[in-house]
């Protein structure tokens, strides 16, 4: 234990914010999701922010749509951990300016 806490002293780090980022990072991956659902997720919060039509069919052919597109080939069934946008405290109006 001790090594260790040599170790985290020599990164101006402390076993306090070591535990502390760990959990944070463990609570995150818990929150995980597939990206299928992040996806769909987008989907719905650009419909609620009133996005063209044509947008969102943008959006569904390149995202959600052919399962041969090279996005859904690329992905397949994984995972997403990212952060979101209430964890960062950003409301969906300054989204559209991103």
């Amino acid at each position: 234990m001790l090594d260790l806490r040599d170790r985290l002293a020599s990164c101006g780090g402390s076993v306090r914010e070591a535990l502390e980022a760990f959990c944070a990072q463990r609570e995150s991956a818990s929150r995980s999701t597939d990206v299928e659902s992040l996806v769909a997720d987008l989907i719905a919060t650009k419909e609620r922010e009133g996005q063209s039509k044509r947008y969102l069919q943008d959006l569904r052919s390149r995202l959600a749509g052919n399962p041969h597109h090279r996005f859904h080939c690329m992905l397949g069934a994984s995972s997403y951990q990212g952060t979101t946008t209430e964890k960062q405290g950003i409301s969906p109006g300054s989204l559209r300016s991103h």
